[in-house]
């Protein structure tokens, strides 16, 4: 754990407040966050991390399934020295931290786009453009123009991202190449089904969905607040699936907000 918190964790804003816990998506890694960091540093004591398998990071030796990777988050935070922690993610990301709320380890859950209600012919949608959100960027990633320009990213982003014109080069690149790095990618596509059994939340959690998400719906956030009411469900007007680059500072609001509610929770 020593040398995966060293070489797979970026940390800002330590001693600045409460602890964060960020968790990327199926095939992302952790500077998916890198648009927010900052602005939620200045506040939390933040930490976004590589999933096992993702971002160069070891994969796990059991089935990288949203109960495994749970687990492996808490081991993190354990290794952090955090007991609890409130904890944002995004797709895959987001089903994590929502599990990590249900299993007492959240002070809140902000879910952006979460899997897990998944059904019917949306399962092999989403599956499918992941699959070419692997194998096709990477390749024309030579290729500067669908990086270092506007209009490139569009042609070649939009189904991940609402507003891909707005993202730096870098964060492009990064995204682009992010997908054919990961050595689970199959296997955690595999392993990450509609939720089964989900013990309700006792913390503040709220389900964040882009309008402009067209890998995972936005009717999947009804069939969540269906399965969790005391959810907070909202809209991210213009937003993809990936919304942190579309939106910096209405992400880390939508985050914040989810921790002031926890902090206005009566205790208990």
């Amino acid at each position: 754990m020593e040398s995966y918190l060293a070489d797979h964790v970026t940390r800002v804003g330590a001693g600045n407040g409460e602890p964060l816990l960020l968790i990327h998506g199926l095939g992302h890694c952790k500077e998916a966050w890198d648009p927010v960091i900052g602005l939620l540093g200045a506040r939390f004591d933040v930490a976004a991390i590589d999933l096992p398998g993702f971002g160069g990071a070891p994969a796990l030796e059991e089935t990288p399934d949203d109960h495994s990777l749970s687990a492996f988050c808490e081991q993190v935070m354990d290794g952090l020295g955090w007991d609890r922690a409130h904890v944002a993610g995004n797709s895959l990301g987001g089903l994590i931290a929502i599990r990590m709320a249900s299993r007492g380890r959240a002070l809140s859950a902000t879910a952006l786009s979460p899997g897990g209600m998944i059904r019917g012919w949306e399962k092999p949608w989403a599956r499918g453009m992941l699959r070419v959100a692997k194998h096709v960027p990477s390749r024309l990633l030579p290729l500067g123009v669908f990086s270092d320009t506007a209009l490139g990213r569009k042609a070649l982003l939009g189904l991940m991202f609402g507003k891909p014109g707005r993202m730096t080069p870098s964060y492009a690149r990064s995204a682009m190449a992010a997908p054919a790095r990961a050595t689970v990618f199959e296997e955690t596509l595999d392993a990450v089904d509609e939720i089964d059994h989900l013990p309700p939340p006792t913390v503040p959690v709220t389900i964040a969905w882009g309008s402009r998400d067209m890998l995972l719906f936005p009717w999947q956030g009804q069939r969540w607040k269906a399965t969790l009411p005391d959810a907070r469900l909202v809209t991210l007007r213009g937003l993809g699936h990936v919304p942190m680059p579309d939106d910096p500072g209405l992400v880390t609001d939508v985050i914040t907000r989810t921790t002031e509610l926890a902090q206005d929770a009566p205790s208990t």
